[in-house]
C-alpha cells in the first residue's frame, strides 16, 4: 500500500496483480472520521499477454540409424508464443511409450526446436513421443493452443 497526500490527508492507493485472464469485480468501500462510509465497484477486464502464452507449434519424428539392427528415434518439438514467434530457452518435458520407455527433457534453441532422441532400440514396432509439459519462466503454456497434437508416433519395420 502507498499513501499519498489528498487536500492535507494521506489516501492508501492500493494495487492487486490479477494473474488469470477474466473479469473482475473490485469494490472499495471508504469509511470517514465519523464512521460514515461509501463504496466504489468498477468491472475489470484481464486479458492474456499473447505474446507469453506458449504451445507446440509442431512435433516430428526420424527413425535414425546407430550401428547393426539398433536404431534410434530423433523427436524435434518446435515451441511458438500465440503470434507464431519461436520461443528459446523452454524447457519441453516428455514420455517414449511403445518399442522404447522412459522420460525426457530437453530446451529449445534460438530458433524454438528441441530435439529428445530415444534410447537405442532392436526390431520393428512403433513408438510415440508424448510431450507432458513446456517450462519458461514468466510464460505459461496452454495446450488448448497447441497447432498440432501433443503425441507423435513413428511405426518402422526391420531394413531388408
Amino acid at each position: 500500500m502507498e499513501l499519498r497526500r489528498w487536500h492535507d490527508r494521506f489516501c492508501p492507493t492500493l494495487f492487486h496483480t490479477y494473474v488469470n485472464p477474466g473479469t473482475y469485480i473490485a469494490t472499495l468501500t471508504v469509511t470517514d472520521d465519523r464512521g460514515g462510509t461509501d463504496l466504489a465497484t468498477v468491472s475489470i477486464g484481464v486479458t492474456q499477454n499473447t505474446t507469453a502464452v506458449i504451445r507446440i507449434q509442431s512435433i516430428t519424428l526420424a527413425l535414425l540409424a546407430s550401428g547393426g539392427n539398433n536404431k534410434q528415434i530423433r523427436s524435434t518439438v518446435k515451441v511458438t508464443n500465440l503470434a507464431g514467434a519461436a520461443i528459446a530457452d523452454v524447457t519441453v518435458s516428455g514420455t517414449w511409450s511403445g518399442k522404447t520407455t522412459g522420460n525426457a527433457s530437453a530446451v529449445t534453441d534460438a530458433n524454438g526446436y528441441a530435439v529428445i532422441t530415444s534410447r537405442s532400440i532392436k526390431g520393428n514396432g512403433s513408438v510415440t513421443f508424448t510431450v507432458n509439459n513446456l517450462l519458461k519462466s514468466g510464460f505459461t503454456y496452454s495446450p488448448a493452443n497447441n497447432v498440432v497434437g501433443k503425441s507423435a508416433t513413428l511405426s518402422f519395420a526391420p531394413e531388408r
